[in-house]
């Protein structure tokens, strides 16, 4: 049996370098969608609104509560407001990620119900 062997400052190099480029390209996406702003908060209403709508079709469909929809609709809500009130773009990517993501996983979790 062989012995697998790493070299720990070359680990620890490589992470570094990872956590290096992901925060370099978060801080050059975030420069790009500030100087877009207009236009990046449009298609992100477009993409939650429509996520957002399986949310309030599917779960009724299955006999579910409304508040299993509740999370999901008020986290549009409240990012929608963030992003009216022109808070700094990573507080409104991370509302519409967050948001998008409880919407999908409710309808998704809800659609696994109705098959």
């Amino acid at each position: 049996m062989q012995t697998i062997s790493l070299n720990h400052s070359q680990t620890e190099r490589s992470v570094q370098f990872q956590t290096t480029s992901i925060s370099k390209w978060l801080n050059k996406t975030l420069a790009v969608a500030e100087e877009n702003r207009f236009g990046v908060t449009a298609i992100l209403i477009l993409l939650q609104v429509s996520i957002a709508g399986f949310n309030v079709v599917i779960p009724p469909m299955i006999g579910a509560s409304v508040l299993l929809m509740a999370p999901g609709i008020s986290l549009a809500f409240l990012s929608n407001s963030i992003a009216l009130a022109q808070a700094k773009m990573k507080w409104v990517l991370l509302g519409f990620a967050l948001s998008m993501i409880v919407n999908a996983t409710i309808s998704i979790y809800c659609f696994s119900k109705l098959l």
